[in-house]
């Protein structure tokens, strides 16, 4: 479920986009913002520095952390060009994600593209390998569909009125403990995402830190609204190669050869070992150099305004 600014009624509708489709007519398509992606990566990578910090922080630099912070007004007049130079160094979510302090802008690194629904209609816009894909051969008309839900007022459930204080509420006898009726547009399940991930001039340490979120999004691998519902749940059947070799542990064990794509190794381990291989081997070399520099982290967060 990713609902965009478009309601009827009690109907909430997908995001989406006008597209120029592969019959050359412009139609709506659902698409997973590359914002929502953006901000979940973010999230991640701010709560793994400050569980491995061990620390709590004010609001305002939490906020610079999960969200890139605010630029302010008034104060001084020019560009901390040092402050900026430090955050971004020290701090490597900030190199992959920028963010805002006092009255200056830190462009992040990162470029992240938007869920596109691998289809028909769309298929001529991506890469080669996407009619691969088994939802290829398909209309987006086979994959949209509306959830049907309701919200139940349990108060007026029989059964719970001996756990009310007070006056049961009168109901009719045509009353129903149902209060509200709601539909929302969703993907069906097994419809294939076209995502991906740009960056340039990454140092050592932000490969890692953007590694370690990829990781935690791994371990819980869902998008959307309403996931504890049972919605969003989602399986990256492919990770396609990063055209880098990232030595992480300065030593030959520690060299985890990006360029392979991990789906389709199978002379070393299968691809969850691999997985498992490469994320104990990220957290190890992340955890350490997180806990190193501790002080200098810190007294470098105290800095942000």
């Amino acid at each position: 479920m990713h609902g965009g600014d478009e309601a009827l009624g009690n109907t909430r509708l997908f995001r989406a986009q006008k597209t120029v489709c592969d019959d050359g007519k412009v139609r709506k398509i659902p698409i997973y913002s590359g914002n929502a992606i953006r901000g979940m990566l973010r999230d991640l990578a701010a709560a793994q520095l400050l569980e491995t910090l061990n620390v709590s922080l004010p609001p305002h630099v939490f906020d610079f952390l999960t969200s890139g912070g605010t630029l302010t007004s008034g104060g001084q007049a020019t560009v901390d060009v040092g402050l900026a130079r430090r955050l971004r160094n020290t701090i490597p979510i900030i190199g992959l994600f920028g963010g805002g302090t006092g009255n200056q802008i830190i462009e992040g690194k990162l470029i992240i593209l938007q869920g596109t629904p691998i289809c028909r209609e769309t298929l001529h816009l991506l890469p080669e390998y996407c009619r691969e894909a088994p939802s290829a051969g398909l209309s987006i008309r086979d994959l949209r569909q509306m959830e049907f839900g309701t919200r139940r007022d349990d108060k007026k459930k029989e059964s719970n009125q001996h756990l009310l204080a007070g006056p049961a509420p009168e109901r009719g006898t045509d009353d129903v403990a149902t209060s509200m009726i709601y539909e929302t547009e969703t993907l069906a399940p097994g419809s294939c995402l076209r995502f991906g991930f740009r960056a340039r001039c990454l140092t050592a340490r932000e490969w890692v830190t953007f590694g370690m979120a990829l990781v935690g999004f791994i371990r819980s691998p869902f998008l959307g609204g309403r996931a504890a519902a049972g919605y969003g749940e989602i399986v990256a059947p492919q990770l396609y190669r990063s055209n880098r070799i990232v030595n992480l542990l300065q030593d030959t064990s520690g060299i985890i050869d990006m360029e392979k794509p991990l789906a389709e190794v199978r002379e070393e381990v299968n691809r969850e070992e691999r997985l498992a291989l490469v994320a104990e081997q990220l957290e190890q070399a992340y955890v350490a150099d997180v806990r190193g520099r501790r002080g200098e982290i810190l007294a470098t967060l105290e800095r942000v305004v």
